[in-house]
């Protein structure tokens, strides 16, 4: 990049003290994060789609303390690494996890830990796992570049809290977490998570679509190619949305819980975009079956404002037909068994339901 007019990185502290970045390194501000991040330092990244929480992977103070700042008990942190030799140090790593590392869409991979060593306990509390990956942008691989263990990295928010994306707002909102900032001058114009990905039977499966994967076209078996457009509003818990467009489902990236404020909103704003970039407009709406379902008001609501027809759909059938989907299952197929263990949903007879046997197509 241009040194005059590309993007330019700086490094703030979070209590507003001047930042000397070379009392740090003798080099840039790539190489000043690396020289923090080594000294035990919490650091606030802009990353591709929104901020990032991080640390050295490798001491047990600085990712308890993200731990307790963040308020993240339980649930297992990622990490980073420069490349697979520094993750082959921690992790199992076959044939098919090498490749979905090293892949454009750079996922998150779930692998084996080493049987002999480990990072520090609180990455992964009570796990036989690690949640790895690599440098997904060119300030990562900067940052990383003398690093020679892993680092966590982790959303840029409080749990329950969409990740932050605009440089103001990181600075308030994390500055109780993080000491230090390191911003850039590019706009992220979309809020993503990372996707994450398992190999499962030699078979990779997604287990969040984000980042890479979203939103490249899911093609639909034989039967769709003329179905309506569809817009498919989601559930309220981890939720995605989705356009049907021409025997092809467009699936948005990992929204999250919508019971929060920010994130219904983001959740909001990213329909309305999706619609714009892919110039779909809906012929029909459908819905979870729960009647509070904040989504599925939402839905209703659209409907009821475009005249659309709206469809109520049971949640675990939704769950049955995706997976038809996934195996290539053609639309005019009979009915098949399908054994749905999802916990709660709304059932047709107006009770909670949990865990059918469902003969469905």
């Amino acid at each position: 990049a241009c040194h005059a007019c590309g993007p330019k990185v700086w490094i703030e502290r979070m209590d507003g003290k001047p930042v000397g970045v070379h009392s740090y390194t003798m080099l840039d501000e790539a190489d000043a994060v690396c020289s923090l991040l080594r000294k035990g330092h919490i650091l606030a990244i802009k990353g591709l789609g929104g901020f990032q929480l991080a640390c050295d992977a490798t001491r047990e103070d600085a990712v308890s303390r993200l731990r307790a700042l963040k308020h993240r008990e339980g649930k297992p942190l990622a990490f980073m690494a420069r490349d697979l030799e520094v993750i082959r140090r921690y992790c199992v790593i076959g044939k098919r996890e090498a490749e979905l590392l090293q892949s454009q869409a750079a996922p998150i991979v779930i692998l084996k830990r080493h049987p002999e060593r480990a990072l520090a306990a609180s990455v992964a509390p009570g796990m036989s796992t690690y949640g790895c990956m690599l440098a997904n942008s060119p300030l990562h691989h900067l940052i990383l570049h003398r690093m020679a263990h892993p680092i966590v990295l982790t959303s840029g928010n409080h749990a329950g809290e969409p990740q932050w994306i605009d440089n103001e707002q990181a600075k308030v909102h994390l500055k109780k977490i993080a000491e230090f900032v390191v911003l850039h001058n590019r706009g992220i114009a979309q809020r993503v998570d990372d996707s994450v990905v398992k190999v499962m039977d030699e078979v990779p499966r997604v287990l969040r679509r984000s980042r890479g994967f979203a939103p490249i076209p899911i093609w639909l078996p034989s039967g769709f190619e003329h179905s309506p457009a569809i817009l498919a509003m989601g559930g309220e818990l981890k939720n995605t949305f989705c356009l049907l467009k021409e025997g092809q489902a467009l699936l948005s990236h990992h929204i999250g819980d919508l019971e929060d404020s920010l994130t219904y909103a983001d959740y909001q704003r990213a329909i309305s975009h999706y619609q714009r970039l892919f110039e779909h407009t809906p012929d029909s709406i459908a819905v979870d079956l729960h009647p509070e379902y904040l989504s599925s008001k939402f839905g209703r609501a659209q409907a009821n404002l475009r005249h659309l027809p709206i469809f109520d759909i049971q949640h675990h059938h939704a769950h049955l037909a995706a997976c038809l989907v996934e195996n290539g299952v053609r639309l005019t197929t009979e009915p098949v068994l399908g054994v749905i263990l999802d916990g709660l949903g709304y059932g047709e007879d107006d009770t909670i339901w949990g865990g059918e046997f469902l003969l469905a197509d």
